[in-house]
């Protein structure tokens, strides 16, 4: 970045968004119905630091208007929350 600043502005974008797709491919590959019991969020992951991943992930997606991803991630989010308010109640 410091030694070629000029290039690293031209492909910043285009890393950017081949990192992100990237994750979401990771995302989907896992099962968004329910999460499995070999995982207990909260024991296994840090439910907000998957929270927060995710909002960013969200984020980008709405900045290039990719809707259908956004969705795909906000479900994501909403069972992470869900699991995680059941594993506290």
């Amino acid at each position: 970045m410091k030694r070629h600043p000029k290039h690293y502005k031209e492909v910043r974008q285009v890393t950017k968004y081949k990192y992100f797709n990237k994750l979401y491919g990771y995302l989907n590959r896992i099962d968004s119905k329910g999460f499995s019991d070999i995982y207990d969020i909260g024991t296994s992951f840090n439910s907000n630091d998957i929270i927060s991943g995710l909002e960013v992930l969200l984020k980008f997606y709405e900045e290039v208007e990719q809707y259908e991803k956004c969705a795909v991630i906000k479900r994501y989010q909403d069972l992470v929350k869900n699991k995680a308010v059941d594993i506290v109640a």
